[in-house]
């Protein structure tokens, strides 16, 4: 399956990079299929404007792991922690692995497509 090159993908098909996400009431579990934990955001901040992104991987559920998807169009999200209200985003080519939200709620995120994401079924 080809990918857009310019967007990021929660969920594609290549098993180092799948996710999956369920809607559970309100909000959106992102779960990892290597480690079956959840996606977080918590306390522990990069500098200023991002916050690292965390798999958690103990079991229990916890506050920071419910996520909002919003979307955008017919094909592109915006993915928000429920708990901190800050979007995910791609991190620079420099952090190609990393995901982090951004802190500052008054940014833009519709103009800027770090923030968006495409969800395909797999």
């Amino acid at each position: 399956m080809e990918h857009p090159k310019m967007l990021p993908t929660i969920l594609c098909c290549f098993v180092e990079h799948l996710w999956f996400i369920e809607k559970e009431d309100d909000h959106y579990p992102i779960r990892s299929q290597q480690t079956v934990g959840q996606l977080y955001a918590g306390v522990y901040t990069c500098d200023s404007s991002r916050r690292y992104a965390f798999v958690w991987t103990q079991g229990n559920r916890i506050v920071e792991a419910p996520w909002e998807i919003i979307p955008i169009d017919d094909q592109k999200v915006l993915i928000r922690s429920k708990h901190l209200q800050e979007y995910l985003y791609a991190a620079s080519p420099f952090y190609s692995d990393r995901v982090f939200t951004w802190r500052n709620k008054k940014y833009d995120v519709l103009k800027d497509q770090q923030f968006h994401w495409y969800i395909y079924d797999c």
